[in-house]
């Protein structure tokens, strides 16, 4: 489907094993398409955006299944939302889920089982916020070019807020992250178990830009043989009241060499997960109320963050207070 100045309303429908040079299953153009309730399977974009293309427009998709497309989930370089969807085992030279070069609004998504050379879950190169999303197993590399950003890959200046990165694997630098500019700010999210193989950082590697953290959780981030779950490469990193694993928490003790800058309030101290194992928890099924990336009550976690710019709930929709 080719949408080009229009504003079709597209619910329950399926698209799939389609093929095109941009856009496998739909490709919009100076449109503001809303698509609810439909499967995006198997399609096909060697351009990009093998289940859904949108180049500029403003396209609202929600409740949509996008799995198994080449080209990637979705290609998107201009506004919109996207909501409440599952993207899964989509494969792309870059952003295997989602390649975001615009201001979209992306929540409440699950990105599982990506692929992709640069940013296995996500690319971004520009604005977009996203917020109470999982990015889990993904990967980036295909066993020839070695691939940089598990979950994401980012140049451009996001919002992430409220994420969870896990279990996420790159084969060179950043099993979960791999910032090379803009200044994206991380707030309130976990990132953990996530690995890299050819080089440095399980959990970021930083070459360029200035990223922010802020109430981030680095835990079990690791390198084949090197244990830095955060490198600084390049660029302007700044954590504030973070746990970030042998980083030596703020003061005296912190790892300046290889962590970036230390802006207070950070610690390095065992988070204590309810079962860090067996992350979704015992029904496998993310964002349900047994999930087990959530913090014990003895957790020195607990309050240890700063309010501003904090969701006032977790991913979970639960009050963070006293949490």
């Amino acid at each position: 489907m080719y949408n080009l100045n229009a504003s079709p309303v597209i619910d329950r429908c399926a698209f799939k094993y389609n093929r095109s040079l941009f856009g496998g299953g739909i490709a919009n153009a100076d449109s503001s398409p809303t698509v609810t309730n439909c499967l995006f399977d198997g399609n096909w974009s060697p351009q990009g955006g093998g289940g859904i293309y949108n180049e500029r427009g403003a396209a609202s998709i929600h409740d949509c299944s996008i799995v198994g497309n080449y080209g990637g989930g979705i290609y998107n370089s201009g506004a919109g939302t996207v909501s409440r969807c599952q993207i899964i085992g989509n494969t792309a030279d870059a952003g295997g889920g989602i390649n975001e070069g615009g201001s979209a609004v992306i929540e409440d998504c699950v990105m599982w089982g990506n692929s992709a050379k640069l940013g296995g879950g996500m690319n971004i190169a520009g604005t977009p916020v996203v917020l109470n999303c999982i990015l889990d197993d993904n990967f980036a590399g295909d066993n020839v070019v070695i691939g940089r950003g598990g979950a994401i890959s980012n140049s451009g200046s996001p919002s992430i807020r409220n994420c969870i990165l896990t279990r996420n694997f790159s084969e060179a630098d950043g099993g979960a992250i791999f910032n090379s500019g803009g200044a994206p700010e991380f707030i309130n999210c976990t990132i953990v178990d996530n690995g890299s193989y050819q080089g440095p950082a399980g959990g970021l590697y930083n070459a360029g830009g200035s990223p922010y953290f802020v109430n981030c959780i680095f835990w079990d981030d690791l390198h084949w043989t090197d244990h830095w779950a955060v490198l600084w490469a390049g660029g302007n990193p700044v954590f504030r009241s973070c746990d970030l694993q042998w980083s030596g928490g703020s003061g005296p003790g912190w790892d300046s060499e290889h962590t970036g800058f230390d802006a207070g309030g950070n610690i390095d101290a065992d988070p204590l997960f309810i079962d860090e194992d067996r992350a979704p928890g015992p029904d496998e099924i993310w964002a349900t109320e047994d999930d087990a990336l959530r913090l014990k009550a003895n957790s020195p976690c607990t309050d240890s963050g700063i309010n501003i710019h904090a969701p006032a709930n977790d991913l979970l929709g639960l009050s963070r207070a006293g949490r």
